[in-house]
């Protein structure tokens, strides 16, 4: 699966393309002369190629891991009390 700054590269280099195809489809959905079939088809394509178009959502970076939070001491303190009633 190539990574997300690889497909980024791609989708950039590939725009104009994208587009010109978008322009093409969006004439068949909008089309009354075309069938019924070949509207929906180009809808759903649409959809992809959209997909396709927009943005990576994932993070090229590696999530960072959270720290845990311990609780003070007052916290303990009220805890145990909470405990021991």
């Amino acid at each position: 699966m190539p990574k997300p700054t690889e497909l980024a590269a791609w989708r950039d280099s590939h725009f104009a393309e994208l587009e010109s195809t978008l322009k093409v489809l969006n004439g068949i959905r909008d089309d009354s002369e075309a069938s019924h079939k070949d509207r929906i088809e180009a809808s759903k394509s649409i959809g992809r190629l959209l997909s396709a178009m927009s943005p990576a959502k994932a993070s090229t970076k590696p999530a960072e891991k959270k720290k845990e939070q311990k609780p003070t001491q007052e916290e303990w303190d009220v805890i145990e009390k909470r405990l021991a009633s």
